[in-house]
Formats: C-alpha cells, structure tokens, sequence
C-alpha cells in the first residue's frame, strides 16, 4: 500500500527534496517553532496545534517565491533541510556565509496574536527576529539613510 502524504510538495522544493523528506521537515519546524514559541509564552502558540503549525508552514512554502521577499536576492532552496558547518559544530545561531540564503521559516509578525508564517533568506530572519515586517523595513530606511 503507498504512503499517503497530506501536503504535497511546494513548487519551490521540487527536485530538491522527495515528499518524505518534506514531511519530515514540517513535522521537524512545527514542532521546534512550537516548543519555542510556548517557552516563550507567545499567545498564538496557545490557541494552535502542532498539526496548526504544520499547515501555516506549509502554507507558507506554497506561496514562497524564487526570491526573498524583502531583498529580493534569490533564495538557495538547494539548502532547505540541510545544517552548516557552524551548526554542526555545535555554534548556534551562526551561519557560514554560503548559507545566507538559505530559506528559513519566519514568523512573519512575532508580536501578532495570529499564527502567521513567511519564507526568507536565514540572514534577513537573523537581522529582523523581534521586529514585525514594517518595523523591519523602517529600520532598513533609517539604516540607508544613516549610511548615506
């Protein structure tokens, strides 16, 4: 009997991973983002299950673009699911270089009371991480701005 899968595969991961794999790896960020979330007393972590989760992300994937959605640099989709050498080694939040366009699952507003997902580059969700996507983009400007 064949395995039957409920999310299919999003277009952006097609031929860079088999349905399986995806299946783990939305059970895999469901489950982190939704430990974390709860230890972090996040009101949407409460009122949402896993299997909530689950679909929020994979909602999030179907919709991903080729580009991420605030530089528009392309994203490496060839690295979804894969750990760099930093993290391997046991260096948490750090990322080498080649994987700063890996695409990673964001909140796409941490302070929302809706559970809300979007997919971009690690090092825009590592420079954006409190701060809601206006915020992020105000902060941006002020940053050109200061640069000249």
């Amino acid at each position: 009997m064949p395995i039957v899968h409920k999310y299919e595969l999003p277009p952006c991961l097609e031929g860079i991973m088999s349905v399986s794999k995806y299946d783990k790896l939305l059970n895999g960020k469901a489950d982190t983002l939704r430990k974390r979330d709860l230890k972090l007393g996040r009101p949407f972590a409460l009122k949402n299950s896993k299997a909530d989760y689950k679909a929020k992300i994979h909602a999030a994937f179907l919709v991903a673009g080729p580009k991420d959605p605030y530089t528009g640099d392309t994203l490496r989709y060839d690295l979804v699911g894969t750990r760099n050498t930093q993290e391997a080694n046991g260096v948490v939040g750090v990322f080498d270089k080649e994987y700063f366009l890996k695409p990673v699952v964001d909140h796409s507003d941490p302070y929302s009371d809706e559970l809300e997902f979007e997919i971009c580059s690690w090092i825009v969700n590592s420079s954006k991480t409190l701060l809601n996507p206006q915020e992020y983009v105000d902060l941006c400007r002020r940053i050109v701005t200061h640069a000249g």
